[in-house]
């Protein structure tokens, strides 16, 4: 059986961006992400799967680094949660949004990046 567990949206103000502004004033970020796995049994029981504060943790975690690109965000989350070593582990999947853009007067509703990660094939 195939199991995603997943957080949609988890909001975060981080100092994460390429132009100055945004390292200044910082930026809020919506953080999606999903674990997929294979179970033959959960068992009713928490060490047979992924805690969805774990994965909360690892968003905080990797959002409070000094970075410049989204795109380096989503890979070391990814990569935290590589380190989780996840019995049966199929693919991780991220989006990071943007809730704004502090310059070029864009105009759209949302900015960001997917990545995803697929193992064992």
């Amino acid at each position: 059986m195939l199991t995603t567990i997943f957080i949609d949206q988890q909001l975060v103000h981080t100092k994460i961006g390429f132009y100055e502004i945004e390292k200044i004033v910082g930026v809020e970020l919506l953080i999606s992400a999903r674990v997929t796995f294979e179970r033959n049994s959960v068992q009713d029981n928490l060490s047979n799967t992924l805690n969805y504060a774990d994965l909360s943790d690892i968003i905080n975690h990797e959002s409070k680094k000094s970075i410049s690109l989204l795109e380096t965000l989503g890979e070391n989350i990814i990569l935290a949660i590589e380190n989780i070593n996840i019995n049966g582990h199929k693919s991780t999947w991220v989006k990071i949004e943007k809730k704004q853009m502090l310059q070029g007067g864009f105009q759209a509703e949302g900015f960001g990046i997917e990545q995803s990660q697929i193992y064992g094939q």
